[in-house]
């Protein structure tokens, strides 16, 4: 009878051990039952070889169905320490049916209780070979679930969905959110991919984890021969606003069964938020893309808006001092001599005022800088830059010669503001070659808007 119970638990934590199968209360008749044969073999049976040949054979049948449960996990997985514990309980099973025709006729003994014994340590040795292999196995999870966590991984669930199928036994994998219907598939890899349409009724009942916030390891037979033989829901925390969790599916539960739930809880709380991370780093970077191109787009808006302020300062301001400065010249002509000295300073005050617009349009926008590119341009604001400095620095008196106080020098900053109001808006259209000298575009440009003199009034 407790040689019967012992097959019995030995079995039961064999299919746990395989699949994490559930205890149901069923399962209470299957200790009721070596009691009840034991009553029955000793007091209802006369025949001792038919007592002992029936309860041997339970036993042996136990014991084999046993050992199959540890090479179907082999062929599963390729375990060495599950294919030598198979190995061994199909021994000991053969072992134990030469009981009612050599130990109880007396040829084994104490012989046979020796082999016993030799098949009780081999299968302590597999058993715990097979504890260190899960436990080696386990590690091997949490590498896998936490591989890249750190602040130069890869984080996505592409690459989360990748890492679990590499462990022994898993089928699938996908990633679950809690929507207003229920858990939907976020994106799925391997046997997973199927879930799309709609969710398994075992994986829908691993998706419980939204609600619980623990693991959820789940295994054993279901009506669905399509459904996975073991589940395992993992937390994610918050992803994007929404609860999330990842569900593995496979024909084994020893990658995650020899782990705790706090370690899973903790594990999925770090992928969380490893995912939570690379979504707000998307989420940036598609911002930083979006300014970006705001960016150009107010540049482009600021660089129509001066060449078109500088062809209207060009063709109407311009031709308006040009008219004005041919009318001046034609009254010149006929007024009296007495006139002619008011005449010249109008014209002069004409020229100024065409010099100055002519040199707001290039400032708005030079020539150069299309026809040569940003450096000749930032060359010849240099030196405009440098002429007007030196233009008013050769008197350092602060009294002029008619005895009225002359006009202060400007500051260095606002020397930096005229080199600055000479070059801006050229930094951001550079990319021209750099010639050693000027070729035919800068003489065109100097041509068309020549550089004023030193002692010329645009310059003042």
């Amino acid at each position: 009878m407790v040689l019967g119970w012992t097959a019995l638990a030995l079995l039961y934590a064999a299919l746990v051990f395989e699949r994490q199968l559930p205890w149901r209360p069923r399962y209470i008749w299957l200790l009721v039952f070596p009691v009840a044969w034991a009553y029955v073999a000793i007091f209802g049976l006369d025949n001792f070889a038919l007592a002992a040949g029936t309860t041997v054979v339970l036993l042996s049948v136990t014991t084999v169905w046993t050992g199959w449960v540890f090479w179907r996990y082999r062929t599963q997985t390729g375990s060495s320490s599950a294919r030598f514990l198979a190995v061994t309980l199909g021994l000991w099973a053969l072992h134990h049916l030469d009981y009612p025709f050599l130990r109880a006729r007396g040829a084994w003994n104490p012989w046979g209780y020796f082999v016993d014994a030799l098949f009780v340590l081999a299968t302590g040795i597999g058993i715990l070979m097979l504890m260190l292999e899960e436990f080696q196995e386990g590690l091997r999870t949490l590498t896998a679930l936490s591989a890249d966590l750190g602040p130069g991984g890869s984080e996505s669930i592409g690459t989360l969905l990748e890492r679990p199928l590499g462990l022994r036994g898993v089928r699938g994998a996908g990633v679950l959110r809690s929507g207003p219907s229920g858990p939907e598939l976020v994106r799925g890899s391997g046997v997973a991919e199927s879930w799309a349409g709609q969710l398994p009724p075992r994986v829908a009942a691993a998706a419980a984890v939204f609600r619980g916030g623990t693991s959820v390891l789940e295994g054993g037979r279901s009506a669905d021969p399509a459904a996975p033989a073991f589940l395992a829901g993992i937390p994610l925390g918050r992803v994007g606003g929404s609860p999330m969790a990842l569900v593995v599916a496979g024909e084994v539960a020893a990658a995650f069964a020899v782990l705790d739930q706090s370690i899973l809880a903790a594990v999925g709380a770090q992928i969380g938020a490893a995912l939570h991370k690379a979504e707000l780093s998307r989420t940036l970077e598609q911002r930083r893309v979006e300014l970006e191109r705001l960016s150009v787009r107010m540049i482009q808006q600021h660089e129509d808006q001066r060449r078109r302020i500088g062809r209207e300062l060009h063709d109407e301001t311009a031709q308006v001092f040009s008219a004005l400065k041919l009318q001046l010249g034609t009254l010149r002509e006929v007024a009296p001599d007495p006139l002619a000295p008011r005449f010249d300073r109008l014209l002069e005050l004409v020229d100024v005022g065409s010099r100055t617009v002519r040199n707001v349009a290039e400032d708005l926008r030079p020539a150069l800088l299309d026809d040569l590119g940003l450096v000749p341009a930032l060359r010849r604001a240099k030196s405009r830059y440098g002429r007007a400095v030196h233009r008013r620095r050769p008197n350092t008196s602060a009294w002029s010669e008619a005895g009225r106080p002359r006009a202060a020098a400007p500051a260095g900053g606002q020397d930096k503001g005229l080199l600055a109001k000479s070059i801006r808006g050229g930094s951001l259209r550079a990319g021209n070659p750099d010639p050693e000298e000027p070729g035919p575009a800068w003489r065109r440009c100097t041509s068309r808007s020549p550089v004023p003199p030193a002692h010329s009034p645009a310059h003042g």
